[in-house]
């Protein structure tokens, strides 16, 4: 059953406000342009492009799939055994990042080979977006610096992961 409560105060849909949360996230994944790229805006979905570089291919559809479980799973503990968070100051969005767990969509193929990871507005996101837009911007920023995270060091996860999961530090 629906929490009727929850319904009657949420934000009513407004194409104004979904269209303004897609330019947002546009604009957040500039600095990440090396890694991530926008494919298509679609009012409540922004599609990303993923690869290891600015000189790598797109992941394909299979990697991204990898990459969307990790978005689900705390991998701090992969990157540190890797030492790629540093402990300074600079690093706590990035260790935050890692952590943090993150619902994104399924990966879409949209080419041979190529694929990409949704962004979705959904209805509870939608209700923060129109009443509470600076955390919803900072969720989307956590969430597109996980996702750089996870493109940025594909091959060293996908070793991780390759010796009995994400989470399992490398062999010494």
């Amino acid at each position: 059953e629906a929490a009727p409560a929850e319904i009657e105060h949420a934000a009513p849909y407004s194409s104004a406000t979904a269209d303004a949360w897609a330019a947002t996230v546009v604009e957040a994944a500039r600095p990440f342009a090396s890694t991530l790229q926008v494919f298509e805006t679609h009012r409540c979905i922004v599609s990303l492009k993923l690869r290891a570089s600015e000189t790598a291919p797109f992941f394909s559809p299979s990697d991204l799939r990898k990459i969307y479980e990790w978005m689900t799973l705390d991998v701090s503990a992969a990157f540190d055994a890797y030492e790629l968070i540093s402990s300074s100051d600079d690093d706590d969005d990035v260790r935050q990042a890692a952590s943090t767990l993150c619902s994104i969509g399924q990966p879409v193929e949209v080419a041979t080979d190529v694929g990409v990871l949704r962004l979705a507005l959904g209805a509870d996101s939608f209700d923060d977006v129109a009443k509470r837009p600076e955390v919803a911007g900072r969720e989307d920023r956590l969430l597109l610096t996980k996702l750089d995270l996870l493109a940025a060091n594909f091959e060293r996860l996908q070793d991780a992961a390759a010796q009995g999961g994400v989470l399992v530090p490398p062999a010494e």
